[in-house]
């Protein structure tokens, strides 16, 4: 039985070497888009499309570089706001997977193509349920750093941000347990603390104050899809957040509406604990919905065949560009479907879960990591660890004196 490996969302206890190999094959970026085609993008379609796409916010990574977080609705019916199902969907967390973006890239210039079209037109009628039945918050590439550092350094095999943290290992859920690494040179390296780097600070602000009803965390290297938990309790003790019974319906139905239009690709579903065989700490789905009480969390491995001896790293996560069109379009059938399973599942419990809830996030955002700290620490271990080199310099010194001083006394008796 082939072992299926989820080198991206998770890893397995062997993890690839994040240094340049020779590839398989590599991108063409007149077919793939880079870091600067993706921002031009996403400027064009918040420029000419402001009634359906506009910018939420605008965060900055730690080379200050634009991390975007869009808002996709339909802005015309406004006072419908309140009745949609609020759902956060992020990609790029990890700099090699460029599939997951170019997901996102493809779903926005949907929505904006149905803009023109006919009101007859499938896409049109697509476009149109999916912005009146939800507010959706999307963050193109949440990784701007490791994703231009893998396109200067032409290494495929980089997964972590400009310092080597791997944003989905950087979350406050079990941070730094089994499934992430102390180590720097680690590609699953956790960070000195949780929340270390800028750009799981500036997803956590988005999280805590976008009230969101569903999160989805985009990620490639096969094609699967689970719900919390992947931590080792969880694992090991089968903990299942509040709504288990709920986002495992919505497995099922995703995956029958899937099935019905893209049978030659099937995916796999279930809870993380129990598709995998080893746990991982520190994920940014698992936080929400433990932490911040989520109701309906996913992640969604949107390509691959898992690991295999011929694999390299580009070629694991990420098709060949003649491949790139088909591909999106199979990943974006399951999140489509995915998103009509919400629907059809929506019940009263959740919804009066949105109000109960509020009630434990006061608390939540008096511990709220300060952005400003960002950099801070990393500061400080230097400055304590010279500290220390000096303390140690000093008192070798003072015992060498001390030592001669006796010498030379006992030389002179």
């Amino acid at each position: 039985m082939q072992r299926l490996m989820l080198l991206s969302f998770f890893c397995a206890s062997v993890c690839r070497d994040v240094q340049p190999q020779k590839e398989n094959y590599l991108p063409d970026y007149n077919v793939y888009h880079n870091s600067t085609s993706i921002n031009t993008l996403i400027e064009e379609l918040t420029d000419k499309h402001t009634d359906l796409i506009k910018y939420h916010l605008l965060l900055n990574s730690h080379d200050n570089a634009p991390i975007h977080v869009l808002r996709v609705t339909n802005f015309s019916h406004p006072h419908k706001a309140g009745d949609r199902i609020k759902v956060l969907i992020v990609a790029g967390e990890h700099a090699r997977e460029l599939t997951p973006v170019e997901v996102v890239l493809q779903l926005l210039q949907r929505v904006a193509r149905a803009h023109g079209e006919a009101a007859s037109t499938t896409n049109h009628k697509l476009v149109s349920w999916m912005l009146e039945s939800y507010d959706l918050y999307f963050f193109p590439l949440a990784n701007p750093d490791g994703r231009r550092r893998l396109e200067e350094e032409h290494n495929y095999c980089w997964r972590g941000n400009t310092r080597g943290v791997d944003l989905n290992r950087n979350f406050g859920w079990d941070w730094g347990g089994q499934g992430a690494s102390r180590d720097p040179k680690d590609e699953e390296y956790a960070g000195i603390e949780a929340f270390s780097e800028l750009e799981s600070k500036g997803l956590l602000k988005i999280m805590m104050e976008g009230d969101f009803d569903v999160f989805m965390s985009l990620h490639s290297g096969i094609r699967q899809v689970y719900t919390p938990f992947g931590d080792a309790t969880s694992w090991s003790t089968g903990r299942q957040p509040r709504f288990h019974n709920i986002m495992q319906q919505v497995l099922e139905t995703a995956l029958e509406v899937y099935d019905r239009q893209r049978h030659k690709w099937p995916f796999q579903a279930g809870p993380a604990h129990e598709v995998n065989d080893y746990a991982v700490s520190g994920t940014s789905f698992d936080y929400a919905c433990g932490v911040l009480y989520v109701p309906l969390c996913f992640a969604l491995e949107l390509y691959g065949e898992g690991d295999g001896e011929d694999n390299q790293c580009f070629d694991l996560f990420n098709p060949p560009s003649e491949k790139l069109e088909e591909t999106v379009q199979i990943a974006e059938t399951m999140l489509v479907s995915m998103l009509k399973a919400v629907q059809l599942h929506w019940t009263k419990d959740l919804t009066t879960w949105r109000r109960e809830r509020h009630t434990l996030m006061p608390q939540l955002f008096e511990e709220m990591p300060n952005e400003s700290d960002t950099g801070s620490d990393y500061v400080w271990v230097v400055v304590f660890s010279i500290g220390a080199i000096v303390l140690v310099v000093g008192l070798l010194r003072i015992h060498v004196f001390s030592g001669w001083q006796r010498l030379i006394g006992s030389s002179a008796d």
